[in-house]
């Protein structure tokens, strides 16, 4: 199991905002045994960098996005939390034995403005600067949240404390929000035009 740290507006891991798509490609091939497969995305659709290229890592369930121009990696997200060993600074976020809870992420954090609650998902979405972060509510709970606006649903009905599921570091200068929280923990389409490829460190891609 990977271990990173989390800095919020600059990097997960090795990964820091920034870096050049080659230099990624360096690390994910020197770290070949551990990534044994990249998927890549391109498309034109995101108009603020001029399109994007994404690597998924399917082992970390790390995704990275580059700008298509700039080959720069502008976001990174993690999508499976129970693949990685997380860190902020000298406490473990999410690992064996460390369940990531909204109350831990409360703790290390600090409280912020309320998030919000996306029904269709089923998550409660919660932004601080550079970070967003995704809290996975079971379905039964759903309409609890919902009539509790503005409150963060740090206990559950059933005395339990949702989970982080997802979460993404921007730039801070990105300013996420609320309100654009869950287009930044949404994979991008895909163009119909632009087929996903896998690539495998050493021995090409298929």
């Amino acid at each position: 199991m990977l271990d990173f740290e989390i800095t919020p507006g600059k990097a997960i891991g090795p990964f820091s905002l920034g870096l050049p798509l080659p230099a990624v490609m360096d690390w994910l091939i020197a770290h070949d045994q551990v990534i044994r497969a990249v998927e890549v995305d391109y498309s034109l659709k995101d108009v603020k960098h001029g399109g994007y290229i994404t690597l998924r890592l399917p082992d970390t369930g790390v995704v990275l996005h580059f700008g298509r121009d700039s080959q720069l990696l502008f976001r990174i997200e993690c999508q499976n939390i129970n693949a990685l060993k997380l860190r902020y600074g000298k406490s473990i976020l999410a690992g064996p034995g460390t369940p990531p809870t909204l109350v831990l992420v409360y703790r290390m954090f600090g409280p912020t403005h309320a998030g919000t609650f996306d029904a269709h998902s089923k998550e409660y979405q919660l932004a601080y600067p550079g970070l967003a972060t995704s809290f996975a509510i079971p379905a039964q709970f759903s309409d609890f949240v919902s009539s509790h606006p503005g409150q963060p649903p740090l206990q559950l009905p059933d005395g339990t404390t949702p989970l982080l599921s997802r979460l993404c570091v921007e730039a801070p200068a990105s300013q996420i929000t609320s309100a654009s929280l869950a287009a930044a923990l949404t994979p991008p389409e895909h163009d119909n035009q632009a087929p996903t490829v896998f690539a495998y460190p050493l021995y090409g891609i298929v």
